[in-house]
């Protein structure tokens, strides 16, 4: 089974500014410096696991007094901007948990000894993972997975995890509108935010790894496209001039006998792809040609002319008769 490295908060949610700028305000981030490639956001699993982790099949559940400490001491309202916690805890405990659609998967686990254990749905004796992914990012997939699946495999997950519903509540809280000041806060735009942005100032143990979130990649055409955007440039906007450019004719130098061309001229428009030749610049091509070519024809008529004998000229042509191949029939006589 192929082995590939995974995002616990989607990667691709990285694109929304709206969700990574919120998600900076509450976490006590500067703009701009949230990185969903930072350590503490990856780990590796297989591949079809991890197809069943997006489309939110399961999830991993935190301990409840890590969960516990984004909230104040009476645990009703959850801890703000300046009083974010910092984890300084190199890894964290988690509960596997099966939400959605996994009655028919079965996981092997081969442990330290070399030992397989096969654990089947509902991975009830499925050990305590111990990792270094943050909480914060396994609480946004499991409130996101959690409103994902139906109502009532939602409540009972609920029902065995009741510290779960401090997970959703602290998802709205993270995802909502900034405030109306937020842009006026040193903390969170910094007045040399581009000096400051460039160096970091924490270590990737932390949620504050260095700019910047991934950037949306725009397609580029394809030669073909790019040659039918140029076509319908041409025909949509044509030249201020109606009649075209004419070309660059090439210089002949005038011998008795050969016509040899000169140096070649270079054209000065450029020539960003072949014309093709049409009756119009053939047209032109002759027009401009046709005083050399008068020139030309009436130097060898002249010559022609003298050259030619008087006698040849007088002589009478003879006149040659063919003759009828038609059979003349007699005239019937009449009785």
């Amino acid at each position: 089974m192929a082995v590939q490295l995974a995002h616990v908060y989607d990667r691709e949610e990285g694109a929304s500014n709206y969700a990574m700028q919120s998600l900076e305000w509450c976490w006590g981030l500067i703009k701009g410096s949230l990185n969903l490639d930072t350590r503490r956001n990856v780990f590796f699993v297989g591949a079809s696991f991890y197809e069943l982790f997006k489309r939110h099949r399961w999830s991993l559940v935190p301990e409840e007094k890590v969960v516990s400490q984004f909230f104040y001491e009476g645990r009703s309202r959850h801890r703000e901007r300046s009083d974010f916690p910092n984890l300084q805890s190199e890894t964290f405990k988690y509960k596997f948990i099966a939400l959605d659609d996994m009655e028919d998967v079965c996981i092997n686990r081969q442990s330290e000894d070399n030992t397989v254990t096969v654990h089947e749905y509902p991975f009830e004796d499925f050990p305590i993972i111990t990792s270094h992914i943050h909480p914060a990012f396994v609480m946004l997939h499991l409130s996101n997975a959690l409103m994902s699946i139906l109502p009532d495999k939602s409540n009972a997950i609920l029902k065995q995890y009741p510290w779960l519903e401090k997970v959703k509540t602290l998802r709205t809280a993270w995802l909502c509108n900034l405030p109306g000041n937020a842009d006026r806060n040193p903390t969170f735009i910094p007045p040399h935010q581009g000096q400051t942005s460039s160096t970091p100032s924490h270590n990737e143990d932390t949620l504050h790894t260095p700019p910047r979130r991934i950037q949306v990649l725009i397609p580029r055409p394809s030669a073909a496209e790019s040659l039918r955007k140029l076509d319908a440039e041409y025909h949509n906007f044509p030249p201020s001039s109606t009649r075209p450019a004419p070309r660059v004719p090439q210089m002949y130098r005038t011998s008795g006998q050969k016509r040899e061309p000169s140096e070649p001229t270079q054209d000065a428009r450029p020539s960003k792809r072949r014309r093709l030749l049409t009756s119009m610049a053939i047209k032109r091509h002759d027009e401009h040609h046709e005083p050399e070519f008068l020139e030309w024809r009436q130097g060898h008529v002249s010559s022609w002319v003298n050259n030619d004998s008087p006698a040849a000229s007088s002589t009478k042509t003879e006149l040659y008769l063919r003759r009828s191949t038609r059979v003349k029939k007699k005239p019937k006589r009449l009785c």
